[in-house]
């Protein structure tokens, strides 16, 4: 009987987590092509950040849940503690470009000031376009594979230029694996669900 219990219990607890929910993935219509690397969706996915040490302060390590959500008018990014409980949001308007940023973790809210410029790396590639016009949103693909997706790409034309990588394009040619090499920070992300 405790076992039974146990088990239940377990099941409980992982239903209410969101790592531990079954991976939905709907599928691209198969019909007309696509025109951007990330359709407009909800994108759920694992983060491991590493922030470079700087004269002032050591290297520091963060690993949260990510959701996403981009569509032609903003885009919403979410970062999640392990126990889904808001840690950050970040809001785009853009139509007008403003971006607003909130911090709901005090220790988190001594690097408020840097979402920002996390947040204008990974948004190159989100908005970006397939097949990519030579240095559109500075943001240019160094390799393609035979389809024409990106496996790297690197920002231009900025104070300081960073690497992406793509891996592990599913069945509806969405990259599961993406790295961002920057001076400033590394980020590792694993998409783990979306909803296009």
């Amino acid at each position: 009987m405790k076992l039974r219990s146990v088990a239940w219990l377990a099941l409980v607890f992982c239903a209410a987590l969101p790592a531990c929910a079954p991976k939905k993935v709907k599928m691209i219509s198969q019909g007309g092509t696509r025109d951007q690397l990330f359709p407009y969706g909800v994108y759920k996915h694992d983060v491991g950040l590493v922030m470079a040490k700087t004269d002032t302060s050591p290297e520091k390590k963060f690993d949260f849940t990510g959701v996403v959500k981009v569509n032609a008018d903003q885009i919403q990014l979410v970062g999640l503690s392990y126990f889904g409980t808001t840690v950050f949001k970040v809001l785009e308007d853009r139509k007008t470009g403003e971006v607003k940023t909130e911090v709901f973790v005090e220790q988190m809210k001594k690097f408020e000031s840097k979402i920002p410029e996390y947040y204008s790396t990974l948004r190159l590639f989100l908005i970006a376009r397939l097949p990519l016009v030579s240095k559109l949103h500075q943001l240019q693909w160094n390799k393609i594979d035979s389809r024409g997706f990106p496996l790297e790409a690197a920002t231009v034309d900025l104070e300081k230029n960073a690497v992406f990588r793509f891996k592990n394009y599913d069945l509806n040619n969405i990259p599961t694996e993406i790295t961002i090499e920057h001076p400033n920070f590394t980020v590792a992300v694993k998409v783990s669900d979306y909803d296009i």
